[in-house]
C-alpha cells in the first residue's frame, strides 16, 4: 500500500526550502557575475602587462641599435639597402673581402623584426610617425590619434577594439628623438626632445579569452560545487523538514525517495570540475565525484569505504594528515577553510591540491566528518618554481659576473649591488641597500655635478653619461680613489627612470698604459738618440777628413817655405863666389822645379773647400744638437712649423736613406699654418714611419737595382684638421695582415718587436686623431695615413706645460 502526503503537509515542508533554495541560488549568481567580472579585467590587465613588456623589448632594442648608430648587415633579397637612408654617409659599404654591407637603421630593423613576429606570432608591432621616411610606416586613423595626444603630452595610450571581427588590444608609446635618431632624421626637423613617432603593438585577445574562460569554467565549476553542496545541504534540511512532516510515509516510499535523491545529488557531484570528497570522522571516504576518481585515477568503489589516508596520501605526510583530520573532528584544533596539501595517484604519482574544506555536523551539532572541494594545481606549481629558479638564476649569473653592478631608483639610492662591486668598492651589499650611490662611490669633488646630472635622469631617463661607456674615478670604502670605466642604462620602471651600471676596476689598465706610454717615449728617445749619434759621428768624420787634408797641406808649404829659403841662402853664397846669373838660375832648376811640384800638389788641396766643408758639418752637428734639446720634453704641447719638423725627420735619417740611394719627395699642397702638438712625440711618430718605408724599401729591393721612392704628403683639411700621408713602393703588406698592423707585438722584420707602430697609434689614439694602414698587397708598397688636430688644449696630450711657441 502506498503512502502519501498532504498538501498542505507538503506546502509547509515546501515553500521554505524553495525560497532559501532561491535565496541561495541568487547569492551564487552574484558570486558568478562577480568571477566574471574580475576574470575579465584580469585578462585585460595581464594582457596590457604582456603588450607593455613587448613593447619596452622593442624600446630597449631599439635604444640599443640606436645607441650603436645602427648596424651593418649583408645585403640581401630580404635586407636591400634602404632607399630612404640614400642621405646618410656610407649607407653601403664593403668589407676589406670585398662583401658588401648596407646599413640598418633602428627602424628598418624594427621593420624586420614585426614582419618576423606577425608571421609566427598573435603580437603585432608597427612603428610610425606622422612624417615617416618610409611611406610604408604611415599611421592608421587609431596610430593618428595615439600621435596626436602625445604631442599633447600623454605617454601611454590603449584601447580594446574589435579589428576584423576580433577583439584586439592596441597599446602605443611615443618615441623620444634622441642623439642617435639624428642621423637619419636631422633633416626632416626634428630635434633632441621632439615626439618623433611611436610605437604600437597590437594583441590578439583570443588566447586571453580562452584563458579567461578557462579559468571562468574553473571558477565556476567550484562555485557550481559550493552551490551543488549549497544545494545539498538545503535538500538535507528540506529532507529533514519533510521527514518531521511526512512521519505517515511507510518504510519502502521513504526508502525509495532517499534514494532517487542520492542518486540526483551524485549527478550534480558528478558534472562538477572540482574534486568533491566527503570523509567520516575516521576518514573513511563515503562520497567521491567523477572529477575526483580521474585525478587519483581510482574507481569509485575502489575508494567508497577506504580510509582516504591509507590510499592516497603520501608517506611522508600520511600520519600528520590523518591526525590534523582527527583532531578537526575531535573538536581538539580549528581547522583551516583553505589548505594545500600532496596526494598520490594509483600510478604513484604525486599531485598538490588547493583544498576547500567544510565540516558536517549531526542534527545535535556533533561534528561527523568533512565536506571538502579541491583543485589541482600540480602544474601552477611547477610554472610558479620554474619561475623562481629563472629569477634566482639571473641573480647568480648577476653575482659571479667579474664586473660590478649596480642598479639605483629614481632617488639614487641602490636596490642591487652584486658580489662583484662589494670586491671593487668595499661596501657589503647590506651596508649600501637603500643609500645614496653618489655618497658612498663619488668623491666630494664631482657631487654636485652629479646631483645635477641626475636630477635631469630621474624626470627624462637621458643624460650625458646614459648608454654610453666612460672613464671616471670613484672611491673605495677606505678612501682611496681609484679609475673606473662605467657604463649606463636607463630602465623605466613605472612612470620613473632607474639606472643599471656596469662597473669595472681599470686601475692595473691604467697603470700598463702609463708604462707603454713611458716605454714607448724612451724607445723612441733611444732610437732618435742612435740615429742623432750616427749623424754626428758621419760630420765629424767628414770634419776629421778635411782637417787631415788642410794639416797635410800646411806640411807641403811649410817644405816649400824651406826650399825657398835655402835658395835663397844658395843664391847669395853663389854670388859671392862670382857666379853670373846664368850659373846660378842653371844651377837652381833642381830646386825651382820641386817648388813647382809642390806649389801644383798644394793648388789641388783647396784651402777654401776644404775650410767650408768643416764649417758646414759644425753646423750639421749643432742642428742634430737642437733636434735633440727640443725633444727632450715629450708631452709639451709647442706651436711649431710642421714643414720645419717633417724637415728634421728627414735630415735625422738622410745618411741611411742617402746610403741606399732613397728619393724623399715632399708634397705641401698649401700652406700650412703652424699647428700646437707634442712636438717629440709627433717627430717620433715621423720619424718610425719614415723609418719602416726605408726598411721594406730595402727588403724588396735588396738584390735588385731599382730605386726607392718615399713621398711624404701633408694637407690641411677643413675644421682645422690635417692629413700626413706616408708612402713607399717596398715590400707591401699582405691584406689579411692590415688589421693587424698596430697590434702590440705584431712585427714582420727578423728583429722587430712590434712596438713602433703600435705606440704610433697610441700617441694618435691620445689627441683624438687616427692612424690607418693601406696596401694592395705584397710587393705593392704601403700608404700611412694619419690625422690629427691641428691644435689641442695641453691636458688632452697628458701635459701640465703651458703651449709654448717654438723658438
Amino acid at each position: 500500500m502506498k503512502s502519501f502526503i498532504p498538501n498542505a503537509t507538503a506546502g509547509v515542508s515546501f515553500f521554505p526550502t524553495m525560497k532559501m533554495a532561491i535565496l541561495w541560488s541568487l547569492l551564487m549568481l552574484l558570486l558568478v557575475a562577480g568571477s566574471l567580472f574580475e576574470i575579465k579585467q584580469d585578462m585585460q590587465r595581464l594582457a596590457l602587462s604582456q603588450a607593455r613588456t613587448a613593447l619596452e623589448r622593442d624600446l630597449d632594442f631599439r635604444y640599443w641599435a640606436s645607441m650603436h648608430g645602427g648596424v651593418y648587415v649583408p645585403m640581401t633579397k630580404i635586407t636591400p639597402a634602404n632607399p630612404f637612408l640614400a642621405h646618410v654617409d656610407e649607407r653601403d659599404i664593403s668589407t676589406p673581402s670585398g662583401r658588401q654591407l648596407t646599413l640598418m637603421n633602428p627602424a628598418y630593423m624594427l621593420r624586420q623584426i614585426y614582419q618576423v613576429i606577425r608571421d609566427n606570432g598573435d603580437i603585432q608591432g608597427h612603428l610610425t610617425s606622422l612624417k615617416p621616411l618610409n611611406p610604408g610606416n604611415y599611421a592608421d586613423p587609431w596610430e593618428m590619434s595615439a600621435l596626436k595626444h602625445f604631442e599633447q603630452g600623454e605617454t601611454e595610450v590603449a584601447d580594446f577594439l574589435q579589428k576584423d571581427g576580433k577583439s584586439v588590444l592596441r597599446l602605443m608609446q611615443p618615441l623620444i628623438t634622441e642623439e642617435g635618431c639624428l642621423k637619419c632624421h636631422a633633416h626632416q626637423g626634428y630635434k633632441l626632445g621632439d615626439v618623433r613617432g611611436g610605437l604600437s603593438v597590437t594583441i590578439h585577445m583570443l588566447p586571453w579569452e580562452t584563458m579567461g574562460r578557462q579559468h571562468v569554467l574553473r571558477q565556476g565549476s567550484v562555485i557550481f560545487a559550493i552551490w551543488i553542496i549549497g544545494m545539498f545541504g538545503l535538500w538535507l534540511l528540506g529532507r529533514r523538514i519533510h521527514q518531521e512532516t511526512a512521519r505517515c510515509w511507510n518504510a519502502e516510499t521513504e526508502s525509495k525517495q532517499v534514494v532517487l535523491e542520492r542518486n540526483k545529488a551524485k549527478q550534480y557531484l558528478d558534472i562538477v570540475g572540482s574534486i568533491i570528497v566527503k570523509l567520516d570522522r575516521d576518514g573513511i571516504v563515503e562520497l567521491i565525484n567523477n572529477k575526483g576518481c580521474t585525478v587519483l585515477e581510482y574507481s569509485r568503489e575502489a575508494l567508497l569505504g577506504k580510509n582516504w589516508f591509507d590510499k592516497v596520501s603520501p608517506s611522508d605526510v600520511r600520519e600528520q594528515q590523518r591526525k590534523i583530520h582527527t583532531a578537526v573532528c575531535l573538536g581538539q584544533i580549528e581547522g583551516a577553510e583553505y589548505v594545500e596539501s600532496a596526494a598520490v595517484t594509483k600510478s604513484g604519482q604525486r599531485r598538490m591540491l588547493a583544498w576547500h574544506h567544510t565540516l558536517v555536523k549531526d542534527d545535535e551539532g556533533q561534528i561527523t566528518g568533512s565536506l571538502s572541494a579541491a583543485e589541482d594545481i600540480t602544474e601552477q606549481i611547477k610554472m610558479t618554481q620554474a619561475l623562481q629558479e629563472s629569477i634566482e638564476r639571473t641573480r647568480m649569473i648577476a653575482q659571479a659576473a667579474q664586473d660590478a653592478i649596480i642598479m639605483i631608483d629614481e632617488f639614487g639610492r641602490v636596490s642591487f649591488w652584486n658580489a662583484a662591486a662589494e670586491r671593487i668598492f668595499g661596501h657589503a651589499e647590506s651596508e649600501v641597500l637603500g643609500q645614496d650611490l653618489h655618497t658612498l662611490v663619488a668623491p666630494k669633488r664631482y657631487h654636485e655635478s652629479f646631483k645635477r646630472g641626475f636630477a635631469q635622469f630621474a624626470m627624462t631617463g637621458s643624460g650625458a653619461a646614459v648608454d654610453k661607456t666612460l672613464e671616471l674615478t670613484a672611491l673605495r670604502k677606505d678612501g682611496s680613489e681609484f679609475a673606473m670605466e662605467i657604463s649606463l642604462a636607463a630602465v623605466p620602471h613605472g612612470d620613473n627612470w632607474h639606472a643599471v651600471g656596469v662597473v669595472r676596476d681599470i686601475s692595473d689598465r691604467k697603470r700598463a698604459e702609463e708604462r707603454e706610454q713611458h716605454a714607448s717615449f724612451q724607445a723612441g728617445v733611444a732610437e732618435m738618440s742612435i740615429s742623432i749619434l750616427h749623424n754626428i759621428g758621419n760630420a765629424i768624420m767628414s770634419i776629421m777628413n778635411r782637417s787631415e787634408r788642410i794639416t797635410s797641406a800646411s806640411e807641403a808649404l811649410a817644405h816649400t817655405a824651406e826650399l825657398f829659403d835655402r835658395v835663397g841662402r844658395s843664391v847669395a853664397l853663389k854670388r859671392e863666389k862670382g857666379q853670373s846669373d846664368t850659373q846660378i838660375l842653371t844651377g837652381l832648376l833642381p830646386a825651382f822645379e820641386e817648388i813647382s811640384t809642390k806649389l801644383a800638389n798644394m793648388a789641388k788641396a783647396d784651402f777654401m773647400e776644404n775650410a767650408a766643408a768643416i764649417h758646414q758639418g759644425v753646423f750639421h752637428i749643432s742642428e742634430i744638437i737642437k733636434i735633440h734639446q727640443d725633444s727632450a720634453q715629450h708631452t709639451m704641447v709647442t706651436r711649431f712649423d710642421l714643414a720645419s719638423l717633417i724637415d728634421d725627420a728627414i735630415m735625422i735619417q738622410s745618411d741611411s736613406l742617402d746610403k741606399y740611394d732613397i728619393e724623399v719627395q715632399l708634397n705641401f699642397t698649401q700652406t700650412l699654418e703652424q699647428v700646437a702638438l707634442p712636438r717629440s712625440q709627433l717627430l717620433q711618430l715621423i720619424i718610425n714611419l719614415i723609418k719602416n718605408s726605408r726598411e721594406a724599401i730595402v727588403t724588396r729591393f735588396q738584390d735588385h737595382d731599382e730605386k726607392g721612392q718615399i713621398i711624404v704628403s701633408v694637407e690641411q683639411k677643413e675644421r682645422a684638421w690635417l692629413e700626413i700621408r706616408v708612402q713607399d713602393n717596398g715590400c707591401g703588406i699582405a691584406t689579411d695582415k692590415l688589421a693587424e698592423t698596430f697590434r702590440f707585438g705584431y712585427t714582420t722584420k727578423e728583429k722587430g718587436t712590434g712596438f713602433g707602430l703600435h705606440s704610433a697609434a697610441n700617441f694618435v689614439q691620445s689627441i683624438g686623431g687616427e692612424i690607418v694602414c693601406q696596401s694592395e698587397g705584397l710587393g705593392r708598397g704601403a700608404l700611412f695615413i694619419v690625422t690629427l688636430p691641428m691644435e689641442i688644449l695641453p691636458n688632452e696630450a697628458g701635459a701640465n706645460h703651458p703651449i709654448v711657441k717654438e723658438g
